[in-house]
């Protein structure tokens, strides 16, 4: 495969955001252990995107999503993909992509990135200014 681009997805449809591109070389793949679709670690602020690999059926790639994940706002999120496969022949009539079977579903389950999640610092409370 040429690439892959990770979308998040705000489920209450509040505007743009552009995607993740993930090079072969930023991917993990040969990982042990099948999966399906697009899944994430953990379902509050996820630190990696994992879907099945392209050779084998009983492993899986995966990404750190971890920087993107902590610049987006509080709420509730889904992941989608989109493989861009590469192609032998561009422009040509007989121009086929390389195989791969791509992963189905392309759509992960709803995630949460919570700037009060435990693990992640939270902001002051209680806060007072007090004259000198």
């Amino acid at each position: 495969m040429e690439k892959i681009l990770i979308w998040f997805i705000l489920t209450n449809g509040s505007g743009y955001i552009a995607p993740q591109e993930v090079l072969p070389a930023d991917m993990i793949c040969r990982q042990p252990g099948p999966v399906t679709g697009v899944l994430f670690d953990r379902p509050t602020n996820p630190r990696a995107v994992l879907w099945p690999d392209p050779i084998d059926t009983d492993m899986h790639c995966e990404v750190d999503i971890s920087q993107r994940v902590a610049g987006l706002a509080h709420g509730d999120y889904h992941l989608a993909t989109t493989i861009i496969a590469k192609t032998r022949n561009f422009g040509s009539p007989d121009d086929k992509p390389e195989r791969y079977i791509g992963h189905d579903p392309h759509t992960s389950e709803h995630w949460l990135r919570s700037l009060t999640a435990p693990g992640m610092p939270g902001g002051p409370s209680n806060f007072r200014v007090r004259k000198p």
